[in-house]
């Protein structure tokens, strides 16, 4: 969670460290789970803008 909070800030940081430990059980099927970078966030709505704009 500290990783989180370093990468993301406070608020976010936080939210995702708390959803990574409701996952985190014995019986979980989740297997590794890095903390996401901001820039692989951005790239991805980009390309989700890029294939959903229109051809001209």
């Amino acid at each position: 969670m500290i990783e989180a909070v370093q990468v993301w800030g406070l608020f976010k940081g936080t939210w995702l460290g708390l959803k990574r430990l409701s996952r985190c059980h014995p019986w979980g099927t989740y297997g590794y789970d890095p903390v996401p970078r901001p820039d692989s966030a951005a790239q991805k709505s980009q390309s989700a803008e890029h294939i959903q704009s229109p051809e001209d």
